[in-house]
């Protein structure tokens, strides 16, 4: 912590990136949304996207005072584009949980497809997991375990179980 806090002195924004998040989990410093939160906001303005993203990130998942999905929501929207599909996977999420809109799977299925289109193997997982579930799309376990495929290839967790469960169930 003590190299980014030098850094992010200097305006360097890999460094204030990086000690944010650290603040976030309180890992080498003392946990604190607020001073994530003031690090995040002058990355912002320094036109920093990952920053609009990760800050909602923030207010999607914190507790109150620091909480605020319809301020996650904005964030989210804000870093469209800049992030590789983080950010598209993330208003999938806020749709598919109702949090800071109103739930509506069809939009969040649109969201998740947009992320995994760019790439994020988390959007991937859930494209697959709405085909699997016929949630706002017809039912298909043939695209589900395509989209699974998509996120086990990237190693990410949840796509090389759902994969595996596919191919147990004799959907893959």
């Amino acid at each position: 912590a003590k190299w980014y806090k030098l850094g992010a002195a200097q305006n360097h924004w890999g460094c204030m990136n990086n000690l944010a998040m650290l603040y976030c989990w309180g890992q080498g410093v003392e946990q604190s949304w607020p001073k994530a939160l003031t690090l995040y906001e002058d990355l912002i303005a320094q036109g920093y996207g990952l920053a609009s993203y990760n800050r909602g990130v923030i207010l999607f998942w914190a507790e109150a005072p620091y909480g605020d999905h319809k301020a996650a929501v904005q964030a989210f929207r804000d870093a469209l584009g800049q992030t590789g599909g983080y950010a598209e996977s993330a208003l999938g999420e806020a749709y598919d949980l109702g949090r800071g809109v109103k739930r509506d799977y069809k939009q969040a299925f649109e969201w998740f497809m947009k992320g995994a289109e760019m790439g994020y193997s988390e959007a991937q997982f859930y494209v697959g997991e709405y085909y699997r579930q016929g949630r706002a799309v017809k039912r298909d376990y043939a695209a589900a375990a395509q989209w699974f495929g998509r996120s086990a290839d990237q190693n990410d967790i949840r796509g090389l179980r759902a994969l595996g469960k596919a191919y147990d169930r004799g959907e893959g």
